[in-house]
């Protein structure tokens, strides 16, 4: 979103190396328990952002950001992604904290 809060075209990326791409995300991972992470508890106060999405695809990003996220193995979205996703779209203000 730009500043006054419409979508933005894409950036234009010059393509990495295979190389640099395989380098650069090898060493993400999820986390530890990362499938225990569903139970952290959210609460939201906007009540139009009060469904998450379920999956990086309904989040409608970029394909570049979408390919990122699969490079680094993360197979689902965590609690604050899910609820990041619409706020952020909504221009809406956005505190997380563990």
């Amino acid at each position: 979103m730009d500043p006054d809060c419409k979508p933005m075209e894409a950036p234009t990326i010059p393509p990495l190396f295979p190389r640099m791409r395989n380098t650069l995300f090898s060493t993400i991972s999820t986390g530890i328990n990362f499938n225990k992470y569903d139970i952290i508890s959210v609460e939201v106060i906007a009540s139009h952002l009060q469904m998450p999405f379920t999956s990086f695809d309904e989040m409608n990003w970029w394909d570049l950001l979408l390919q990122n996220l699969l490079r680094t193995k993360y197979a689902k979205a965590t609690p604050v992604q899910k609820y990041a996703g619409k706020t952020t779209l909504a221009c809406s203000d956005l505190m997380a904290c563990t």
